[in-house]
């Protein structure tokens, strides 16, 4: 637990600073989650056609952008703070998202099992802390990201059904209705908890309830789509974008998960020795179901998490946030079996335990000692900071080759281009763009300047840069060229 957070408070030091406004990325296309959230504060319109000029996506859910941009909204309203300070304001907004699921975590295991030993209350604290601000969600946990909140309200879904179906099933499959949609508002793709709870119902032949969860849930996101408008529908389904799959991507990112999580695979490991080895257990474990079969519900959410992570663990750029949830549903069933007073001196649990966390201490230790991982995006902000600087006073018809330094607060610009990560990708599959692209852009000299990253030459989107002969500034990474036709068309 200690390891975990050590790691996390390195990382969050050179990630979040309340002196100056960090921009170093902490995850990959963060910047596709920023501008959104600058937009919607803005006023803007929030879902655009990707194809379209200036090319920019808004892949997630409505209700991601809207309260991010809300609570930035506050804050730098009343502090008088810039727009540069959007980073800092969001990720800490995750951060605090981050915190509260380990101690709904936490507590939801204490008010299911009171915690008598002591080394019950540390285990459970620190796989607590492991699933949310461990390894595996890593920088995540202080990233301007959709995952760590609908984790939380995953949390806290599943233990309001536990606790309370039994004695108030429709307030249960209300609350759980809420919290379900809650995550589906800020990334679509997270539907483990209706699918959890309504795979108990079925099998619980509660079919009342059922009905319930999924009239509501369907007539709420029926009614979304609908309000949402035409725009809002094309990018909730990825809009143009051709995503691929590849075992690739999907071996990187289940080698990660396995690694990052080894406290609770190796206790869960535990389990499932004992669940061939020890008829005691098993007896155990139907007694508890028998007589709580609401403790089936995290069992069948490891079941069906697994079942959502494999495939989109492998999209192409896809990470080990595909696995989150996966991650809570193990630990949480393996915490409940732990609790299980028979099961608590089982050697084998012991061991498992043990070895779990000395392998995440030791991986942790890796990343510290510079093997592997990393502690700081300082490096990072420091080159996009100067390179920020060096860009100012040119035209505000500019074209900088880079989405992290297009937003907003970075470099002034009429038009923001912050491509979508997989702009390249979708040009070589041949979606089309509006005006061919950057590159027809380049090629109509829409801009006054184009800021070209130097591993590019003067190739860049399919054009050669004819109209802009003349470089007139070198800043780090980029070379800067001027428009020869000051009359062209814009």
């Amino acid at each position: 637990m200690f390891a975990c957070l050590a790691l996390l408070a390195t990382r969050g030091y050179y990630a979040i600073s309340l002196v100056e406004p960090l921009q170093g990325q902490t995850r990959g296309a963060e910047y596709e989650s920023l501008f959104p959230i600058w937009k919607e504060i803005q006023g803007l319109s929030l879902y655009t056609d990707l194809t379209e000029i200036p090319y920019t996506g808004t892949y997630y859910n409505w209700l991601y952008y809207i309260s991010y941009a809300s609570v930035s909204e506050l804050f730098l309203s009343l502090l008088s703070l810039g727009d540069a300070w959007i980073p800092t304001v969001t990720r800490i907004t995750t951060l605090v998202g981050a915190i509260t699921g380990a101690a709904l975590i936490y507590l939801s295991m204490i008010r299911l099992f009171p915690l008598q030993a002591g080394w019950l209350k540390v285990i459970t604290a620190s796989l607590s802390v492991s699933v949310f601000l461990g390894p595996l969600t890593g920088y995540f946990a202080i990233a301007t990201t959709p995952d760590i909140w609908p984790l939380a309200a995953a949390v806290a879904a599943i233990s309001l059904f536990i606790i309370h179906y039994e004695k108030s099933p429709l307030s249960a499959i209300l609350a759980v209705c809420l919290l379900s949609y809650f995550a589906w508002a800020f990334k679509q793709n997270f539907l483990n908890i209706p699918a959890t709870i309504g795979l108990f119902l079925l099998v619980r032949r509660d079919w009342k309830n059922a009905a319930i969860l999924t009239v509501v849930l369907i007539t709420a996101g029926i009614l979304t789509l609908i309000l949402g408008g035409p725009e809002y529908r094309s990018m909730l389904l990825f809009g143009e974008t051709q995503l691929s799959l590849t075992f690739e991507q999907l071996g990187i990112n289940l080698f990660g998960f396995l690694v990052k999580t080894l406290p609770v695979l190796t206790l869960a490991g535990g389990f499932v020795v004992l669940s061939f080895s020890a008829p005691d257990f098993r007896r155990a474990f139907a007694e508890m179901i028998h007589h709580r079969p609401t403790m089936m519900v995290p069992f069948i959410g490891v079941m069906v998490s697994m079942i959502e992570a494999i495939p989109t663990g492998a999209i192409v750029a896809a990470a080990e946030n595909h696995f989150f949830h996966l991650a809570y549903f193990v630990a949480f069933s393996s915490l409940i079996l732990l609790h299980l007073s028979t099961m608590a001196a089982q050697p084998i649990i012991k061991i498992g335990l043990c070895a779990g966390f000395i392998g995440n201490t030791l991986a942790i230790a890796s990343v510290f000692i510079g093997v592997q991982g990393s502690l700081s995006v300082r490096e990072f902000h420091d080159l996009l900071t100067t390179q920020s600087r060096c860009l100012r006073g040119l035209s505000q018809s500019i074209y900088v080759d880079d989405p992290n330094l297009s937003l907003p607060w970075m470099v002034p610009a009429n038009d923001h281009f912050v491509l979508e990560y997989s702009y390249e990708w979708d040009r070589a599959k041949g979606v089309e763009f509006e005006a061919g692209g950057v590159g027809g852009l380049i090629d109509k000299g829409y801009f006054e300047h184009i800021a070209i990253l130097k591993s590019r030459g003067r190739q860049i989107d399919g054009s050669d840069m004819s109209l802009y002969p003349n470089m007139i500034r070198s800043c780090g990474r980029f070379n800067v060229y001027e428009r020869s036709l000051p009359s062209a068309n814009q």
